[in-house]
């Protein structure tokens, strides 16, 4: 944090910050209960795939830095066809309700915004109330329930809860 308390920027995520991204991506699906990652993290694969949103330049990849240059969150998002943008975000434990996911949130909707996209849609756990609370606060709206739509590598298969933001 700050001095004034805000939290710190989201910026641009540049290649020196792929492993940590890797590492709080791992961290953050060993939790086992906010995001659709579980762990292990094929690294190899994860680091293509993050490269490709940092160097292409219609895809987002923003990271919110402590001080000390640690990761707090990563936010990223990428466009299809149809003018709308996917949402995908994890914020580190130890940075929760400090604004991290606020911060990266009203980045990307500038972002979307500067681009002219129409909408940016996004997916959540259901018993995710934290992050559904910060989606509508930026005026996401929910829009289906997918009843189980994403499997689970212990045999479950788990709801999802579609969510978007009109951005015109």
């Amino acid at each position: 944090m700050n001095v004034s308390g805000d939290p710190p920027l989201p910026q641009a995520a540049t290649h020196d910050d792929i492993p940590e991204i890797a590492d709080l991506l791992e961290a953050v699906s060993r939790e086992g209960r906010w995001i659709a990652s579980e762990p292990p993290l094929d690294r190899r694969r994860f680091n293509f795939h993050i490269r490709s949103f940092i160097e292409r330049e219609n895809h987002l990849c923003l990271v919110v830095k402590d001080a000390d240059g640690s990761l707090l969150g990563e936010l990223t998002a990428w466009p299809d066809s149809q003018g709308s943008a996917t949402i995908g975000m994890c914020v580190a434990r130890r940075a929760r309700r400090r604004g991290i996911g606020s911060a990266l949130m009203r980045g990307c909707v500038e972002w979307g915004r500067q681009r002219g996209l129409a909408r940016l849609t996004l997916k959540v756990f259901p018993h995710n109330h934290a992050a559904r609370a910060l989606y509508a606060k930026f005026g996401f709206v929910e829009e289906r329930l997918e009843k189980r739509s994403i499997p689970r590598r212990n045999g479950e298969v788990w709801d999802a809860l579609a969510m978007s933001l009109g951005l015109t």
